[in-house]
């Protein structure tokens, strides 16, 4: 898409923006879910990213040095709205974090990633549980700011577990049946931890290309803490077998699973 269309679309989007500013108050709730519709599928057809989405909807006003953020009161999203990317783990993670801040009563929505922080924008929403990068694009914009960092460790696990929230897996079946190409993936994957651990945020750049972050935006994305097999930990495991139970618990795995069968061992 070339850049013009690209200016076309983002002035075609703040303009509906503006629109919904000025009727915002007089517009009851029906209409207004409608304009904000518009604005969202214009987004879409355009092909454009979160970063571009969320600076269209800041209704395209210069930000001001804003104050300090105040810190939020306990029981604040009482009653809000709260989004979270769509899937039954992004639903359930987020709730167990509410109730971990005794709070049982605020909805949680799933929304599409590129649409809550055009929500939040817009007040269709009040708060968000999101992962990099939606919380830098949002600071960037001026749209969010963080309510916390580490909140799975802190409101979920406890104990100061570590949240291990993704792995590069192998199946049983390819493990037995593709033996030989084992120890090259464990290679190339032990590389890239390396490389991570030793570039730092230079390592960010590659993030282009391979996800929809780039250009400065890449470089405010904290780096994950990668580790190998061989590195886990017993608190690691112990922190993974809590998480797998909070699942089993709230019904959404339909057995217990154990933590320690998962972890890969050489033959």
């Amino acid at each position: 898409m070339a850049r013009t269309t690209v200016e076309n679309q983002l002035a075609a989007i703040r303009k509906q923006r503006e629109l919904l500013d000025k009727k915002e108050q007089a517009l009851k709730s029906k209409s207004h879910e409608k304009v904000l519709a518009k604005i969202v599928v214009m987004a879409k057809d355009a092909g454009l990213s979160a970063s571009d989405i969320a600076k269209a909807l800041s209704s395209g006003k210069p930000a001001k040095a804003g104050k300090a953020p105040k810190a939020v009161k306990k029981g604040a999203l009482a009653g809000k709205k709260v989004a979270c990317g769509p899937g039954i783990n992004n639903v359930t993670l987020a709730k167990a974090v509410l109730e971990g801040n005794k709070i049982t009563d605020a909805k949680v929505i799933e929304l599409p990633i590129p649409q809550i922080l055009p929500a939040l924008a817009s007040g269709q929403i009040d708060a968000a549980y999101v992962l990099e990068p939606s919380a830098v694009i949002g600071k960037q914009q001026k749209i969010s700011r963080s309510l916390g960092a580490g909140v799975i460790t802190k409101y979920v696990l406890g104990n100061n577990l570590p949240w291990i929230g993704g792995a590069a897996a192998l199946n049983a079946s390819t493990i037995k049946e593709k033996a030989a190409m084992v120890p090259g993936f464990l290679k190339g994957y032990t590389a890239g931890v390396e490389y991570v651990r030793q570039q730092g945020l230079q390592a960010n750049a590659y993030l282009k290309g391979f996800t929809p972050i780039d250009g400065e935006l890449a470089k405010e994305v904290p780096i994950s803490g990668y580790i190998n097999y061989n590195e886990v930990k017993p608190n690691d495991v112990v922190a993974l077998q809590r998480l797998f139970d909070i699942f089993t618990e709230r019904k959404v795995f339909s057995q217990s699973i154990s933590a320690q069968s998962l972890m890969y061992k050489p033959a």
